[in-house]
C-alpha cells in the first residue's frame, strides 16, 4: 500500500515547490507507461529507445537503449556540453 500522492510526477511537483525550481530546470528519464505524467510536466522528457511507443509520444528526446547505459551517457555528455558553455573545469 502507498499514498495515492506517492508518484513520480508528485515528487517533481514537490521539488519544484519546496526548492524553488522552475519546471524548465527539470529533466526526467523514463522507460515505462507509468512515466507519462512525469513526462507531461518536465521541460526535457527523455525516453530510452526500447520503451513503449506510447511513452515516446510524450518524449522531447529518445536516446539509445537502456541496456547500453544510454541514460548515463546522456547525462555525462549533457554535463560536458554545459561545462563547455560555462567554461568550467572538466574533471573527466
Amino acid at each position: 500500500m502507498h499514498d495515492c500522492k506517492a508518484t513520480k510526477d508528485q515528487a517533481i511537483r514537490t521539488l519544484v515547490e519546496n526548492y524553488g525550481l522552475g519546471e524548465s530546470e527539470i529533466v526526467v528519464f523514463g522507460d515505462q507507461i507509468n512515466d507519462i505524467k512525469m513526462f507531461k510536466i518536465a521541460a526535457r522528457a527523455i525516453a530510452v529507445a526500447n520503451t513503449d511507443a506510447e511513452l515516446k509520444r510524450y518524449a522531447t528526446l529518445v536516446i539509445g537503449l537502456n541496456t547500453e547505459d544510454s541514460v548515463v551517457k546522456y547525462i555525462h555528455q549533457d554535463w560536458l556540453n554545459r561545462c563547455a558553455l560555462k567554461s568550467c573545469f572538466n574533471t573527466f
